[in-house]
């Protein structure tokens, strides 16, 4: 295992250096749930000689909270004693101001159905492969209480634009980043149970914030352009 080769290095190394995976690879909008049990696998790395993590996250899009986990991982390679939850309260207070309890719902919910899909479901990614876009995996009533949590989040920032448009501005485009991972599992699996003009909205809607929010890949290598080709818009 992963962990016995740790010990064992520990055993004829001075100093290790850890190269972890934080993102879904194979599909960029799926948040990877690396927030249960980060602060566990740190601290266990940590005792077992490791001095440096390198935690890869993908390119340049900031989709599927990659900023939420640089945040934990910058405070947690300093002080390993701070609390994962307390941080992400932390986070989501400043970084998304006024829509910090819908979106602390949104990741609650998330992480406790991933945890889910994985351990019960079977639901897994590794370095071959993964299984993850399937509907089993992802209830369409799941994902429509998702969108609606985010669309509550825009709502709650709704003061903003009146005492202060620039915040308003950076907080919405930073909602609307994250709300891209339910809208495309939904249009994904689920859009042929929708009108085609439904759908066709939806994917155009989809296609329009991912520019606005610069998102420029679907997955590592692969050109958001290839995923509106494949759903012809």
């Amino acid at each position: 295992s992963s962990y016995e080769a740790l010990v064992a290095l520990n055993k004829v190394c001075n100093h290790i250096s850890a190269w972890t995976y934080d993102s879904h690879f194979p599909a960029f909008f799926i948040t990877n749930n690396t927030f249960t049990g980060r602060q566990e696998r740190y601290q266990t790395m940590s005792e077992n000689g490791v001095d440096y993590i390198f935690d890869q996250s993908h390119g340049n899009t900031n989709q599927a909270m990659s900023i939420l986990k640089g945040f934990l991982t910058s405070h947690m390679a300093r002080d390993l004693s701070l609390n994962v939850n307390d941080m992400i309260k932390e986070f989501c207070d400043h970084y998304f101001k006024n829509a910090s309890d819908s979106i602390q719902k949104y990741l609650d919910s998330y992480r406790t159905w991933t945890l889910y899909a994985y351990n019960v479901l079977g639901m897994h990614t590794d370095i071959n492969g993964s299984n993850f876009m399937n509907s089993k995996f992802w209830p369409k009533g799941t994902l429509l209480e998702w969108v609606n949590i985010f669309e509550k989040a825009i709502n709650d920032i709704e003061a903003l634009k009146w005492t202060d448009k620039v915040i308003y501005e950076k907080v919405y485009t930073r909602i609307c980043r994250e709300s891209l991972t339910p809208r495309y599992l939904l249009i994904s699996l689920y859009a042929s149970s929708f009108s085609e003009i439904e759908a066709d909205q939806m994917k155009r809607q989809f296609k329009k914030d991912c520019y606005s929010c610069g998102v420029t890949q679907v997955k590592e290598a692969v050109s958001i352009e290839e995923l509106f080709v494949k759903w012809g818009i």
